[in-house]
């Protein structure tokens, strides 16, 4: 880890580590809840104290991390209630930049969009590899595709502060093969242009993530 760390130069170590926590926290490869324990931290990552605690205020600052004053560090845990907020703000958000950018987005974009998904159905691949292919389709269809296209630049900067939880909701569930197939629709609607049908299904889409991953707190 630490090759990783030095051979970044554009960034400050601290900015280094936060990046390095926000993407394991943000990937559920820590668990929601899980205290985070700075002399291990140390150790892995061979800092001192100081560029791991400023990481760390900083993730706090953006409520990834939840610092309790001589307690400790904990990542954030999700409540339902969360979500649920977390998914109201995705529909007012996602569909009011859907109508800003129907008709915005090139034809060849969505093409090659669709494509790609497509390429999700038969190929043979590992499940760590079906992850991320599935992550770049999703993030090309809602934040460079949807949101990318809206002109609203404040509603764009309020869709970015909310990614970071985004991220979290959306690895909180595996419904890989039924979200490709609702991008599918939302991107052939577009195609079409035929905004109403890929409002609905934009809201389908986000309504049936919301409870499938409501259902993945119960297990």
């Amino acid at each position: 880890m630490m090759k990783t760390l030095r051979s970044i130069n554009t960034a400050s170590l601290a900015e280094q580590i936060y990046q390095v926590l926000k993407t394991r926290i943000t990937n559920l490869d820590i668990s929601m809840g899980q205290r985070l324990d700075v002399a291990a931290l140390q150790a892995e990552l061979g800092v001192s104290r100081a560029p791991i605690r400023e990481a760390l205020q900083k993730l706090g600052e953006g409520r990834l991390v939840d610092i309790k004053p001589r307690v400790g560090y904990f990542v954030l845990r999700l409540s339902r209630c969360d979500i649920k907020d977390i998914y109201d703000m995705r529909r007012l958000l996602e569909t009011h930049a859907l109508r800003e950018a129907m008709g915005k987005i090139p034809v060849g974009k969505l093409s090659r969009l669709r494509d790609e998904i497509l390429k999700l159905r038969g190929g043979v691949f590992s499940p760590e590899e079906l992850r991320k292919r599935f992550d770049r389709t999703d993030h090309a269809l809602h934040r460079e595709l949807i949101l990318g296209s809206c002109e609203n630049r404040f509603l764009r900067d309020f869709a970015e502060r909310l990614n970071n939880f985004v991220t979290i909701v959306k690895h909180l569930n595996q419904r890989i093969d039924q979200a490709s197939e609702e991008h599918l629709r939302i991107l052939e609607a577009l195609m079409k242009g035929d905004l109403k049908e890929a409002e609905e299904e934009l809201i389908t889409h986000l309504n049936n993530a919301e409870s499938k991953t409501l259902e993945s707190l119960e297990v």
